[in-house]
């Protein structure tokens, strides 16, 4: 009988523990919804109703890819991850006026409720709904030596868009070293006090989570990115006016001390004058980027 009693014990305590477990998740979420599609095709039906839909997109979490969403008609707002096994997971929810919360801080009815707004006002508008062939990347502006994070279960999609825009570069760049890029750009966004931010790794560079390329005899555009839902824009800074401005023939002497000020700035905080060819500048969208050229220019 004890014995029974021991099993019976177990037994309960592994029901609790991996009910806990469906329950919240690593990062908790309130129902989970399975589809027949691959998760790259689901994030292609989401994206596809969002921008056919704008009302519905709110925002996109930069660190974790999570998508929000709000119901034009009735105000709730939604917080989702796309990933697992074929899964559009809800984490997160609230009304208008409310701070999104989490299952944990969400009681049963509230729950039961606002799951219920979330799969008639949005995970059943997306039945029907074929998927596009777009271009996916996985995390790609994480830095690849990070050898711990997920790019395969819950990965952050961004969607990629080929292109290909050539912009002039300035008359100093016939005899400056292709690292003196990033300080050229950085002299520019400081002078115009612009919330802008450039990375670059050798040759190939990226400008906020927005677009990104190489430069060799010009500056070359090669990818726009964007979010899942995203409304389709694309800002380029190389076609700004103050841009065309700040690298006329008459600005040289001043680019040149920027670029001097910009270094010595580098230098006072303990980095190199420019870290363009350290290891730890490299993303994953640069491992297999075919324009890199390692080597360091004269």
């Amino acid at each position: 009988m004890r014995h029974l009693t021991i099993i019976f014990t177990l037994f309960a305590l592994t029901t609790f523990f991996n009910f806990c477990f469906i329950g919240a998740g690593t990062h908790g979420h309130i129902k989970d919804y399975s589809f027949k599609n691959s998760n790259e095709e689901i994030v292609s039906i989401v994206d596809d109703f969002l921008l056919n839909n704008p009302k519905y997109f709110d925002s996109v979490d930069n660190d974790f890819g999570w998508i929000n969403i709000k119901i034009p008609t009735t105000n709730e707002k939604f917080c989702f991850r796309i990933g697992g096994q074929h899964e559009i997971v809800l984490l997160a929810a609230g009304y208008g006026h409310e701070k999104l919360k989490f299952d944990k801080d969400l009681g049963l009815i509230k729950e039961k409720r606002l799951s219920n707004i979330f799969e008639k006002n949005f995970i059943d508008k997306l039945k029907g709904i074929k998927p596009n062939k777009i271009k996916l990347l996985k995390n790609p502006f994480i830095l690849s030596s990070n050898k711990n994070i997920d790019t395969v279960f819950w990965p952050h999609y961004v969607i990629k868009c080929d292109t290909l825009l050539t912009f002039p570069l300035p008359f100093e760049f016939d005899t400056l070293d292709i690292s003196f890029f990033k300080d050229l750009v950085s002299s520019y966004l400081s002078f115009n006090n612009n919330q802008n931010e450039i990375i670059q790794y050798f040759n190939i560079f990226r400008i906020n989570h927005d677009y990104s390329g190489y430069i060799s005899d010009s500056i070359y555009i090669t990818a726009v990115y964007r979010n899942i839902g995203q409304p389709k824009e694309f800002n380029c800074l190389f076609n700004q006016e103050e841009w065309k401005k700040y690298l006329s023939k008459n600005n040289i002497s001043n680019r040149m001390n920027n670029y001097k000020l910009n270094r010595n700035e580098q230098v006072k905080k303990g980095y190199t004058e420019s870290d363009v060819y350290s290891e730890i500048m490299q993303e994953l969208w640069m491992v297999q980027n075919n324009n890199i050229v390692k080597k360091k220019a004269n």
